[in-house]
């Protein structure tokens, strides 16, 4: 497997991919806001926001922005804690420790409604092949684990 986690000294990352990892969560959001004014506080938070990523380039765009000072003492945007709540939640769901599909569920459905549906979904029925559940256990907001 040639996956890489943070913690293995053997992986290495070069800054470009670094800067890719970085970016992704903020460049969909970049397009729109851009189309609005210039001047938007939206556009300055998001230069804001760049700036540790991309000292230079965030210097540059918030000196074209009309930014006051420099980028990096600028205070920084408040976070709105109601855009930070999941709606669904993607359950990977694994027989006897192997996962073999993911369920996209809402992220405040109980346990005991989280574990009906993964019983009756037609893949847990494909897996099963017609042998029965002996046990499945729910880790909410994590993953469901059927033991056959």
């Amino acid at each position: 497997d040639d996956a890489c986690t943070f913690s293995d000294d053997a992986c290495t990352f070069s800054d470009a991919d670094r800067l890719t990892l970085a970016e992704a969560p903020i460049s969909p959001h970049t397009t729109s806001i851009s189309q609005q004014n210039r001047n938007n506080k939206n556009l300055k938070d998001l230069i804001v926001l760049l700036s540790p990523y991309a000292p230079h380039l965030a210097e540059e765009l918030w000196k074209e922005v009309g930014g006051k000072g420099f980028v990096i003492e600028a205070v920084w945007p408040d976070v709105n804690s109601q855009y930070l709540v999941a709606e669904d939640v993607t359950y990977p769901v694994s027989f006897n420790g192997k996962v073999r599909f993911k369920l996209t569920l809402p992220a405040d459905m109980p346990a005991d409604e989280v574990e009906k549906v993964a019983r009756e979904n037609e893949n847990t029925l494909k897996q099963m092949d017609g042998r029965e559940i002996r046990k499945v256990i729910v880790v909410p907001g994590r993953i469901i684990n059927i033991v056959g």
